[in-house]
């Protein structure tokens, strides 16, 4: 799905959804794997906040 995203040119707000919508598919098997997926969550997150500036910047 994110994969996507590189092969062809999207707007911005359209790449924060395909990263939310990742996201929300995204679940820790193991209580192990929670600290990494909470650090994966963080980044998305940041990536979602510097890809939607960008609307507001580049009309």
């Amino acid at each position: 799905m994110i994969q996507n995203c590189t092969e062809k040119q999207y707007h911005p707000a359209e790449v924060a959804h395909i990263l939310d919508s990742a996201l929300s598919r995204l679940q820790p098997c193991s209580s192990q794997n929670v600290p990494i997926f909470r650090e994966i969550e963080m980044c998305m997150g940041i990536v979602k906040n510097q890809m939607l500036a960008l609307i507001y910047t580049h009309p």
